[in-house]
């Protein structure tokens, strides 16, 4: 029986406890955390229930709010539910239970699980009108933008959320109804058109050739807006989208199942319920959606950074290479951003002594050696980062090497900068070596994108899928006790050639006069792949 990439990509949960009514429709669904937050909706009747289901147990609960909380808003249907600061939630509008629309809101602090009530605010001109199907959502840390809605297809208002008073409100140039937003873009779908919404409250069109989606789910994820929802066709299928902001390009995701209902992002993966029984999970790095890690250091300091590492009267230690090259280094440097040289050299006298009759000593004041099994390239590349933080442009067969030696030390900023260039160096020429990376470091989004690639491969050239031939022959540093950017420059490997030493040409570089003088030797040792790193796909 044949195994399909979405087999791969998404899986099928069953929840279990005292989830919602299948038949509940108009409700919001709202992610915070590791908790959804399913409020409000009609069955027969319209009501004000709401129910927690937590994602690490799969198990659903109706919230009875306790006696100390306020009173829960009035049972409501297509009203709105928008996340602010992070642990609340508010609810605003929607139909009341006797067919009349609402404007009143209600906060959910999602910490305490308790609803607050603040003070009516006092009339105002800015006030907006009752309404249902409308859009909320945060234009900035404390404003929240109400528009559109039943009967009121045209209109805005702004709330400030410090002093809870409807502060402006106006007309848009145009109706936009079945509307979404996006966090950090103001963006709004509207029939098959995309409008971005600026900080004056101006529609821009960003694209017109938009999928008609009914009532739609948004959030943004990198420089992606992944947004899910009921086809306007006449298949009228649940569908996920995904929208680059940069290449202005819409791409359908391939969820494998039909059918679904609501969606939330949610580290990396793209959460809907085939009903509240079944909850469906699309790993979206698998397609190159993800975020991106962030960066952590500015230009500035990865010059400087390499500019030390360049410095020989700075260093005090000597990281060999299995080249017989040396490039010198600074113990405290590497223990900042490597946890195993933090363990090493804090237990580890600071020098060592010289001895007459044999020791040799590259420089002066050097009299410590680091052995480190890579060849000259990786290791010096990995020492910039040490060094810089930053992950500059390398070739992919060095980030895989990178990637390996981060996974082994427990370095998850650099699995992390590495995942993120194999990202982008995915190529049918290195779908190889990076599927196999992937493997090995459990990064389980970019081995299945790499997949893909290979059976691209494969489709097109009607063989077999070619592995590389050593990349299973590696050898690896024994691995240190547990602990605790997108690439912007290229490496100029000739710039450090001053500062590193290599073996003479007319004489065998003898390790044995450098044994005595190691304060450790990454002994090689080959790399035993078990059960418990080994995925479910990997032999496919």
């Amino acid at each position: 029986m044949g195994v399909a990439i979405t087999d791969l990509t998404t899986s099928i949960k069953k929840t279990f406890g005292q989830r919602p009514p299948t038949s509940l429709v108009g409700s919001t669904c709202t992610l915070v955390g590791d908790k959804v937050f399913v409020f409000g909706g009609s069955t027969q009747r319209t009501t004000n229930h709401l129910y927690i289901l937590d994602l690490l147990t799969l198990e659903w609960q109706q919230h009875i709010p306790c006696p100390d909380s306020a009173r829960p808003p009035s049972a409501r249907a297509y009203h709105s539910a928008t996340v602010y600061r992070q642990h609340y939630i508010i609810i605003f509008g929607g139909l009341g239970y006797n067919g009349d629309p609402l404007n009143d809101f209600r906060l959910f602090n999602t910490l305490d699980l308790t609803w607050v009530r603040k003070k009516p605010m006092g009339p105002s001109l800015f006030t907006p009108s009752a309404r249902y199907g409308h859009v909320a959502m945060m234009a900035s840390a404390d404003r929240m933008v109400v528009l559109g809605g039943t009967g009121a297809l045209h209109d805005y208002y702004v709330l400030d959320l410090e002093a809870f008073e409807w502060q402006a409100s106006g007309s848009l140039d145009r109706p936009c109804h079945n509307i979404n937003s996006v966090a950090e873009k103001m963006a709004l779908l509207s029939d098959h058109t995309l409008y971005h919404l600026d900080s004056s409250m101006q529609l821009q069109v960003v694209v017109g050739t938009a999928p008609g989606l009914q009532y739609p789910q948004a959030a943004r994820v990198g420089p992606h807006w992944v947004i899910s929802g009921i086809s306007t066709g006449d298949n009228s299928d649940y569908q996920v989208w995904s929208f680059h902001w940069e290449t202005l390009e819409w791409t359908r995701i391939d969820t494998g199942v039909t059918g679904g209902q609501y969606g939330m992002h949610h580290i990396n993966h793209w959460l809907f319920f085939l009903d509240f029984g079944t909850l469906v999970t699309v790993d979206l790095e698998a397609f190159g959606i993800y975020e991106p890690p962030r960066i952590m250091t500015n230009p500035l300091g990865c010059d400087l950074g390499q500019w030390m590492l360049k410095d020989p009267h700075l260093a005090d230690v000597y990281v060999m290479t299995k080249d017989g090259t040396s490039i010198p280094a600074n113990t405290h440097i590497l223990a900042l951003r490597w946890p195993y040289a933090a363990t090493l050299f804090g237990n580890t006298k600071a020098t060592v002594d010289e001895v007459e009759g044999g020791r040799h000593r590259h420089q002066p004041g050097i009299g410590k050696t680091l052995l480190l099994h890579e060849s000259h390239d990786v290791v010096l590349v990995f020492l910039i980062y040490l060094y810089s933080g930053h992950l500059p442009l390398a070739p992919a067969a060095i980030v895989t090497r990178l990637s390996l030696l981060a996974t082994i030390y427990h370095m998850p900023r650099l699995v992390s900068l590495a995942t993120h260039a194999l990202h982008h160096q995915l190529t049918l020429a290195t779908a190889s070596i990076v599927y196999e990376a992937a493997t090995l470091t459990n990064q389980s989004g970019l081995q299945i994108r790499a997949l893909r690639v290979m059976l691209k491969i494969e489709h097109q050239h009607n063989s077999s899928i070619k592995r590389s031939s050593d990349f299973f022959d590696i050898i690896l540093p024994p691995p240190p006790p547990p602990c605790d950017t997108h690439p912007q420059s290229s490496i100029d490997i000739e710039s450090f050639s001053s500062t590193s030493t290599a073996s003479s040409g007319h004489a065998k570089f003898s390790w044995r006069k450098l044994q005595q003088s190691t304060l450790a030797l990454a002994k090689p040792k080959p790399l035993r792949i078990t059960a418990s790193h080994t995925q479910p796909f990997y032999d496919l």
